[in-house]
């Protein structure tokens, strides 16, 4: 993926990603993508009229589906797959799953619903409040390949905040990522092998365990300290171990066996799960510690991330992926572009997408509304 087609790149995947509802549209595909990137890189937000036929809102002239742009940035991930099979084959890859939550600021979760539109909104927004001043959050149950110098998000998916059954608890119920995980995993390894598959704490979970190795999948999971591990680490004699466990393990459920790492350093104790023991057990945190890679990922893309104040999970999770789209770019950019930053990078696309309007966006474009702090 040459450094001189970036620009196409992005307008390629906004074609495929969403159909116009009209002919005479106000902005062409070039356009929108100057605009959607100039509002990530100066710190803006793209409004949306929920409902209304506005010239001036970006948005309008959009249609798509949450399935339409999962294919479509899946396609593209192959393709930079397929460019950089003997980079993958040289290095084989840790594969990182992981969940960011984007700001909601809305009133839907705290007021009756009118309709039964702002209810089918109101199903994808968590209670979770990421910064200060949201009112909620949206779940992305985001994938990553990390490789020793090259990291590639291969998928996003936005997680639904109440599934809508009713267990007579009064509490909202998110739907289940486990099968996202399982299809995503069999998605992978059509195209690539990985080393092993790292989740955080909040993924410890005895029915994922089960269909992680039902598919024959290296993992590593975090495990939640329990009162039980915490005594096994204060009677250690060293300082790192494994033992067999079973996650789940009641008096009626004889739970998932497991390998359980348990150790500490100087900083805290360790408790981890696993399928794959190495000669060295210690070595299991520092694989784990490769999960932090995605952290950090998540801070990067925050950077150039298009906010908007639509509520519709299509929207949003459109403006989420373009963010993982020039992240990916930008890390398989970098050999030909030395000490190139995200953001420096993000502004050279827009730069070649002005040239290609002939014209640069106006300083002040409708549909913006401007931040403080903006560089």
């Amino acid at each position: 993926m040459t450094q001189y087609h970036i620009e196409k790149e992005v307008k390629s995947f906004m074609d495929k990603s969403f159909s116009k509802r009209q002919n005479n549209t106000k902005y062409t595909t070039f356009a929108i993508a100057g605009i959607l990137l100039l509002a990530a890189w100066a710190g803006h937000s793209v409004t949306d009229v929920s409902g209304t036929p506005s010239s001036d809102t970006v948005f309008y002239w959009m249609e798509t589906s949450l399935e339409r742009l999962d294919k479509t940035f899946r396609h593209y991930v192959e393709k930079i797959l397929k460019q950089k099979r003997g980079y993958w084959r040289r290095h084989t890859p840790y594969l990182l799953v992981d969940e960011t939550h984007e700001s909601y600021s809305g009133k839907l979760l705290k007021k009756k619903w009118k309709s039964i539109k702002e209810k089918s909104l109101c199903k994808y927004i968590f209670g979770y409040k990421p910064k200060k001043g949201d009112t909620g959050s949206f779940r992305f149950l985001t994938f990553a390949l990390v490789g020793p110098t090259k990291k590639l998000i291969v998928r996003s998916i936005p997680i639904i905040a109440d599934i809508g059954t009713n267990n007579g608890d009064g509490i909202r119920h998110p739907e289940s990522q486990n099968p996202h995980i399982i299809d995503t995993i069999r998605w992978i390894r059509k195209h690539m092998k990985f080393r092993l598959v790292i989740f955080d704490r909040g993924f410890y979970d005895e029915k994922l365990i089960y269909l992680l190795k039902k598919e024959k999948v290296k993992f590593l999971i975090r495990a939640k300290l329990s009162t039980t591990m915490k005594n096994m680490i204060a009677g250690m004699t060293t300082k790192w171990t494994s033992i067999k466990y079973n996650v789940g393990e009641t008096y009626y459920n004889s739970g998932e066996e497991v390998d359980l790492v348990i150790g500490k350093d100087k900083t805290q104790e360790w408790a981890l799960v696993t399928n794959y023991i190495p000669k060295q057990v210690w070595r299991m945190r520092h694989y784990y510690k490769k999960r932090w890679n995605i952290e950090n990922m998540f801070q990067v893309c925050d950077g150039i991330n298009v906010h908007t104040n639509s509520t519709e999970i299509e929207k949003k999770t459109f403006c989420f992926i373009i963010s993982c789209l020039i992240y990916n770019l930008w890390q398989f950019s970098k050999e030909r572009i030395k000490g190139m930053t995200l953001r420096r990078f993000t502004r050279l696309i827009l730069k070649r997408i002005e040239r290609i309007l002939n014209k640069p966006p106006p300083d002040n474009p409708k549909g913006f509304i401007s931040n403080e702090g903006v560089e």
